[in-house]
């Protein structure tokens, strides 16, 4: 079901551990530019899920305590049922209710609590539904709702016209595959706001998810790129990460074993182009790789044919080594497999990528200037040639890792700390 796992962090003997890990989650978004989590809920219960209420309440209790990160309760109605419509509202009020003394819930300038409803349409449910969910959180619990349905996709008007009535801001969960159509996400922009509405644009890094046997091709890390670009061109005002730890699905941005930070790191840069409106002068170059660890045509020995994800959307897969080069000035990028060199000269500094056909072997990258070797590293995922079971995930790396010098005491102890101290900004003058 995963092909990766979160970063992992030494044991701690604290019995609040689990809110230190919650404090420590959210200051490692935070420090990107994140502003706050969609808190996927769905119980009140700790019953045969891994304590997931117990989750959530500590992520709301730890962002309370941090302060300046905000949670948006974000009610999965994919997942969430009791049986009856009665028994639904009856379980969303609830937690509300627990959740309403929490100082991190993100509110409007006019008091309302912001709250997302993951496929609003999920199991039937209507606009009526959620009026009466809005209702009785007025009268029941004194909160006034800002609904924020979020579609599946990227809704359709169908699902703009049903929900137009209590939804106060549209938002989409968005597919992962590269944007090719200039002003794409300003047309969703342009058509919620035809319905009165804010639109809340996704941004996805990739998507693989094989308990359901699906891919949807993401061309190494072009999704996430040419989704950035996209939406800070045609002037969006929000934009929902898609997401953060949802390993399940593998679309998390958070450093895990096989994507490593990349995706974290390249978020960071385009969240501060977005924030700010200027793209960030690369003060240092950097390199990133991504690639798969096998061909996606070669058959498993072990794993069923019927049991292998096919690919959903930006279709066929590709099968390319990608090198991404954050330079400070032009240079030449070659990614080297074997005895073959591929290389390109970029005339330019800033984003700059380089693609090749993938083979086995482990890849080494590089960045020359004027002849010489600036940079270079090589690929911690080797491609290999069989496979007992199909695994599609895009690894990654980069050469920006290593610890900060106010961090250095902590990762030579072997301290849990060293976890959030990633390599500096690329753009960041020393």
């Amino acid at each position: 079901m995963m092909r990766e796992r979160p970063l992992p962090r030494l044991p701690r003997a604290e019995t609040d551990w689990r809110l230190r890990d919650a404090k420590d989650e959210i200051e490692l978004a935070a420090r990107i530019g994140i502003d706050g989590f969609y808190l996927n809920l769905w119980t009140d219960s700790d019953v045969n899920n891994g304590a997931v209420w117990t989750r959530a309440k500590t992520i709301a209790d730890a962002a309370s305590q941090a302060g300046g990160f905000d949670i948006i309760p974000n009610f999965d109605m994919t997942i969430l049922g009791t049986g009856s419509q009665a028994g639904d509202q009856d379980l969303m009020i609830r937690i509300l209710g627990q959740l309403k003394g929490s100082a991190a819930l993100l509110r409007r300038p006019d008091g309302k609590y912001v709250v997302g409803l993951f496929n609003p349409a999920a199991q039937g449910r209507t606009a009526a539904f959620y009026a009466t969910v809005k209702q009785r959180a007025s009268t029941e619990l004194g909160m006034s709702l800002y609904l924020v349905p979020v579609f599946l996709g990227t809704g359709s008007t169908a699902l703009f016209e049903e929900y137009k009535s209590v939804g106060d801001a549209y938002a989409g969960w968005g597919t992962a595959v590269p944007v090719t159509t200039a002003g794409y996400s300003g047309s969703l922009k342009t058509k919620a706001a035809g319905y009165g509405k804010q639109w809340i644009h996704p941004m996805s890094s990739q998507d693989y998810r094989p308990k359901d046997k699906a891919f949807w091709e993401a061309r190494n890390s072009l999704t996430l790129r040419s989704i950035w670009e996209n939406v800070i061109a045609d002037g969006l005002d929000e934009v929902q990460i898609v997401t953060w730890n949802d390993q399940h699905e593998h679309h998390n941005i958070r450093p895990s074993t096989g994507k490593q930070w990349p995706a974290y790191d390249m978020t960071a840069y385009y969240i501060q182009w977005f924030k700010t409106g200027t793209r960030p002068t690369i003060e240092r170059d950097v390199l990133y790789y991504n690639h798969r660890i096998h061909n996606s045509s070669l058959v498993p020995t072990t794993q069923t044919s019927a049991n292998l994800a096919v690919c959903k959307a930006g279709c066929p897969a590709t099968n390319e080594v990608e090198l991404v080069g954050f330079l400070t000035s032009a240079g030449r990028l070659e990614i080297m497999q074997g005895t073959t060199t591929y290389g390109e000269d970029k005339t330019a500094g800033g984003v700059q990528a380089i693609r090749t056909a993938l083979t086995v072997g482990t890849p080494t990258f590089r960045l020359k200037r004027s002849g010489g070797t600036v940079v270079q590293l090589q690929s911690m995922h080797p491609i290999v040639g069989s496979i007992a079971y199909q695994d599609l995930l895009y690894r990654a790396g980069s050469s920006a890792r290593a610890a900060l010098p106010s961090c250095a005491t902590s990762c030579a102890n072997g301290e849990a700390r060293c976890r959030l101290c990633p390599g500096e900004p690329m753009w960041l003058k020393r």
